[in-house]
């Protein structure tokens, strides 16, 4: 993309071509020593700042606001061990990570459809995994118990997450 501006005298200063790398990156269009008295085409200086420190903080609120929702539906399922939630806690932290890294170099790498993509198949395999890990090691009740676990739970950090997604967007 280009950053136009319009001046008040009616002049387009233009900056050069920007590649964004991140989502939620902030640029600064320098145009310092750039003379705005006439039309300026390929001028200033515009630099991407990355948030790491946002993003940071949005992935671990992701985690532990996923952990939370599909512990408390543990709970609704009647699981009352340490070590059940102590396996959806782990199960929860390295899914979450796989799904977030897939995402985000695939943003970087493709494109929005392609991370869209890949967030829609990542879910589907987050579920079929964790569905699969919890039928065989989340043995405090029945194993129908646990794929049910699995499925609910997901679906509901899922919904959630989407609901979320969209409030933000209004």
């Amino acid at each position: 993309f280009k950053v136009a501006l319009v001046t008040e005298d009616g002049h387009l200063i233009v900056s050069e071509t920007a590649q964004r790398r991140m989502f939620y990156s902030v640029f600064t269009f320098d145009l310092t020593g750039v003379d705005t008295t006439s039309d300026q085409f390929g001028v200033g200086v515009l630099t991407e700042a990355i948030p790491i420190a946002n993003a940071t903080g949005t992935f671990f609120l992701r985690v532990i606001l996923t952990i939370g929702i599909e512990l408390l539906v543990l709970w609704f399922f009647m699981y009352r061990r340490l070590s059940s939630y102590r396996l959806v806690a782990i199960v929860n932290v390295g899914t979450q990570t796989l799904l977030t890294l897939g995402v985000v170099l695939t943003y970087y790498s493709a494109s929005y459809l392609g991370a869209f993509a890949v967030l829609i198949l990542g879910e589907m395999a987050v579920f079929l995994t964790e569905m699969i890990i919890y039928a065989f090691k989340l043995k405090e009740l029945s194993r129908f118990r646990a794929v049910a676990y699995g499925f609910v739970a997901n679906a509901v950090s899922f919904g959630i997450s989407l609901i979320m997604l969209i409030l933000h967007m209004l």
